[in-house]
């Protein structure tokens, strides 16, 4: 459903490739990649959690490439992360789309087991995914500013801010909004330029199809 009005402060942040903060998996845990064939496992672990993930919504990702990063205890998933990686991450709030190169990964939607909490997972996912590639990235992510407790976890995980954007929704079709900030990557649609986004026919049905 299109929110009637929505307000939005949202802080973007980095972390360099060669970051000297060091974040490691702990010895008895392992950090992997899971592919579309895990989407049903997942499903189940989101319902679980009562998180509104669905086996579609799980499916699409999958579909649009992004990946999915698990950190297993003996094999049982304690906590996961998906990761835009040389693919794009679309900002639904402010009708972005924002393009990748390879080496750069875009982190959503990190979340960490109630039994698991207290041995810094989030810093592992957030910080660590070099561990499961092989070879060091660029990180991206976006938090909302009310999110102290995430914020300072990015801190802790070697991230720095490089903007603050807000927005104002209206009806589902106009987006209030402010300029992308230079340290990310430029966004290359929904008409970037415009602080004053009245979305046509065309431009909300593209938006919608965005969406996961």
């Amino acid at each position: 459903m299109e929110r009637v009005i929505g307000y939005h402060h949202i802080v973007f942040l980095t972390r360099a490739a060669d970051s000297a903060v060091t974040v490691r998996t702990p010895a008895h845990l392992s950090l992997r990649e899971r592919t579309a064939d895990y989407a049903p496992t997942l499903a189940a672990l989101e319902r679980d959690q009562l998180r509104q993930r669905s086996l579609a919504m799980i499916q699409a990702r999958f579909e649009r490439g992004l990946r999915l990063f698990v950190i297993e205890n003996a094999g049982k998933a304690v906590a996961w992360c998906w990761m835009a990686l040389g693919t794009w991450r679309y900002i639904d709030e402010l009708r972005w789309r924002i393009p990748l190169q390879a080496g750069q990964a875009w982190g959503r939607d990190a979340y960490v087991m109630p039994e698991a909490r207290g041995q810094r997972l989030a810093l592992v996912l957030m910080g660590g995914l070099h561990e499961a590639l092989g070879y060091p990235v660029t990180y991206f992510s976006d938090v909302d500013a009310r999110n102290y407790i995430s914020l300072r976890a990015h801190a802790s995980a070697g991230f720095t801010r490089v903007g603050n954007v807000r927005a104002l929704e209206l009806g589902g079709r106009l987006v209030v909004r402010g300029e992308p900030p230079a340290g990310i990557p430029r966004p290359d649609r929904l008409r970037v330029d415009s602080r004053w986004l009245w979305m046509n026919a065309d431009e909300s049905a593209r938006h919608r199809a965005e969406l996961a």
